[in-house]
This record gives structure tokens, C-alpha cells and sequence, in this order.
């Protein structure tokens, strides 16, 4: 599933649905970024779950879009 969130607003409700689709099939959620993730940001999320960076984005597992949504 790749996310793209122009309006900060809708980030959750779209994160959130991006999580659970994610769980439900074993899959990945490709999220992009304005600008690059920071180390910290990336260290994060794989600490939590599997996060795969590639330049402007990342490739997250549920476990990962979990820690990063703070949803469940």
C-alpha cells in the first residue's frame, strides 16, 4: 500500500487504515516524506518493527506504521 498524505489532517484516519491493512496481510505500507527521514525517525521504527529506507520514503511493516501512527 503506498501512502501519500498532502493535508496533515488526514494523516491519521489514513495511517490508521494503512496499519490495519498492513496487519491483515502481512504486508508493507510505502510512505512517502516531503524530505528525508531522520536517523532517529528510521532507528525508531525499525526498533519497533521492520522499516526498509529508501531516500525520501520508507517501506514499514504493521509493527512499524504502528509506532509511527501511535495507533493500534
Amino acid at each position: 500500500m503506498h501512502v501519500l498524505v498532502s493535508d496533515l489532517a488526514g494523516r491519521p484516519a489514513l495511517a490508521g487504515i494503512a496499519e490495519r491493512v498492513a496487519r491483515r496481510t502481512d504486508g508493507w505500507v510505502f510512505v512517502e516524506f516531503r524530505s528525508p527521514p531522520s536517523a532517529d525517525l528510521v532507528e525508531y521504527l525499525t526498533s519497533a518493527g521492520r522499516c526498509v529506507r529508501v531516500e525520501d520514503a520508507v517501506y514499514l511493516d504493521a509493527a512499524a506504521m504502528n509506532a509511527w501512527t501511535g495507533t493500534r
